[in-house]
């Protein structure tokens, strides 16, 4: 990583910036990025609400422990206590740190050299969790480095989450604004900006979550042929005269993926190819698949898709960073572009790849895994849950929110009152549970959070179906619907809303989890 000097001569070796006061303001606050100081003896002084969630040590337990109680081994111990030497550099680390139930968990740990608030100088870190390699390439990553790249891709997903939450309090507050306000009010104009404003945002963390690597939604199994046939129409209506030939290898061995995120790859791909050509009369773009042994590292079969154009092609510098976030070679060009079609291959446990030159054209290929069921298996069955049992007849239906943000318990209150739900709110996982074991008939649906100080979403749903069996729970998260997946898809009585999610998106939901006379 490069040296840097900041605004106030100290050296800034990680390139991370922690000595600016408002980004030390903003981690201090952030509940899932974890931020730790230390002096330099090595006692922790700060601890984060994001540290307290990624690792469970509650921050009056921690101010004062030495950072080396966290390593798991000897090594790391020793690396710890280096980190802390001002004469040596700040490299990012892989480490394996213990969280408060003694589990381990894989971080990327990196830092900066600040001034804290007494003006001694003491080491600020950034602790991010890695994802785990993908099966059967533990041999080959377990011992590799995470480069840069890793690491402003789980802090891209971070971000995005916490956006996402802020997202919703903007938004959520202008729909209640709008619903206040007569039909002729001037102001209504300006709230309705705000409210497009918020879906632009919106989107682009969409984006964020692709380049990260958090953006597969759904596994289903795919026929990538199939898709693309079915999105031949939507492409050739946005390419006008370009003529888009298909060369497509069949049979090709399915895959498990998301067919939104892919569908937005290939558009992506298409789009890039089209304006490549520009007005070049003898421009043209194809797509092509096969099936490749060793297209992925490990070996294995793989489904290969190129998108392959003969527009101007691309220099060698062009190349370099055509997978940058927001880098683009177009006037009015914005967006994450190849970055999120990365992020989404990588999520698929695949690869994108970009071969060009100027004049020449470009070709980018895209490999996939190969599914490991095929057509033949059927559908995964679901388990089963007893008839929905309700409150008394007559009686207006209460919603259960459960947030630790409070600006989105507020306009989630304010939404659901504004439709005539009665609505209990409650903090954290602990509370809600306590509200439920009081009186388990009492609610009638759960909006729960799946990213929470304590307890998560998912341990909340467990205990929650140890006490209501038939109680629906709409779980909900700024990081998309991953996290959950495997919880909806084996839970009839369970369904995911996206955050941000709009006044109408919340009360659909509702519709389509309570039951058909509930008030």
């Amino acid at each position: 990583m490069s040296s840097a000097m900041d605004a106030r001569g100290e050296r800034d070796e990680s390139g991370l910036g922690l000595n600016d006061p408002a980004l030390r303001a903003a981690l201090d606050g952030a509940v899932h990025l974890a931020a730790v100081a230390c002096g330099a003896d090595g006692c922790i002084r700060s601890w984060n609400l994001g540290a307290e969630h990624l690792l469970g040590h509650r921050a009056e337990t921690m101010i004062g422990a030495h950072l080396g109680d966290l390593m798991r081994t000897d090594g790391q111990r020793v690396w710890a206590r280096r980190v802390l030497d001002p004469r040596q550099p700040l490299l990012a680390h892989r480490a394996i740190l213990s969280r408060r139930d003694g589990s381990p968990i894989s971080c990327l740990v990196m830092g900066d050299r600040i001034a804290g608030a007494d003006g001694l100088l003491q080491t600020s870190l950034l602790i991010l969790p890695l994802q785990p390699p993908a099966a059967g390439a533990a041999e080959r990553s377990a011992e590799r480095l995470p480069g840069r790249e890793d690491a402003v891709s789980v802090l891209a997903g971070g971000i995005a989450h916490d956006f996402n939450n802020l997202l919703l309090g903007i938004m959520g507050n202008a729909d209640l604004l709008l619903m206040e306000l007569p039909s002729d009010h001037a102001s209504r104009d300006h709230i309705e900006q705000i409210t497009q404003a918020g879906l632009r945002a919106a989107d682009l963390c969409r984006q964020l979550m692709a380049f990260s690597g958090a953006a597969v939604t759904l596994k289903d199994d795919l026929d990538v042929n199939a898709l693309i046939g079915n999105l031949l129409p939507l492409a050739r209506m946005s390419l006008g005269p370009v003529p888009l030939s298909l060369h497509l290898s069949d049979p090709l061995p399915r895959i498990e993926g998301d067919a939104a995120q892919l569908r937005q790859v290939l558009i992506n791909l298409v789009t890039n190819a089209a304006e490549a050509i520009s007005e070049r009369p003898d421009g043209r773009i194809e797509i092509r698949t096969s099936a490749r042994a060793g297209a992925l590292p490990g070996g294995g079969e793989a489904v290969v898709i190129e998108v392959v154009d003969n527009g101007v092609g691309m220099t060698p510098e062009q190349i370099d960073r055509a997978f940058d976030p927001f880098y683009t070679t177009k006037f009015l060009g914005r967006g994450l572009g190849l970055a999120a079609a990365q992020g989404i291959a990588r999520a698929h446990l695949g690869g994108i790849h970009l071969c060009s030159s100027p004049g020449a054209g470009t070709t980018v290929t895209v490999a996939l895994p190969c599914g490991r069921r095929s057509a033949e298996d059927g559908p995964t069955p679901t388990s089963t849950q007893p008839p929905l049992a309700t409150r008394s007849a007559g009686a207006p239906s209460r919603i259960l929110v459960v947030d630790d943000e409070a600006h989105v318990r507020l306009v989630a209150d304010g939404m659901l009152r504004q439709a005539h739900y009665e609505v209990v709110l409650a903090e954290h996982g602990g509370e809600a549970l306590a509200i439920l074991a009081d009186d388990p008939g009492a609610i009638d649906l759960v909006v729960l959070d799946m990213t929470m100080p304590g307890l998560t979403g998912g341990e909340v749903l467990e205990r929650i179906r140890e006490l209501r069996a038939d109680l629906p729970v709409l779980l909900s998260s700024g990081y998309g619907p991953e996290l959950s997946a495997h919880l909806v898809a084996d839970d009839p009585r369970c369904a995911f809303l996206p955050k941000p999610y709009r006044r109408q998106d919340l009360l659909a939901a509702l519709d389509e989890l309570l039951p058909e006379d509930a008030p």
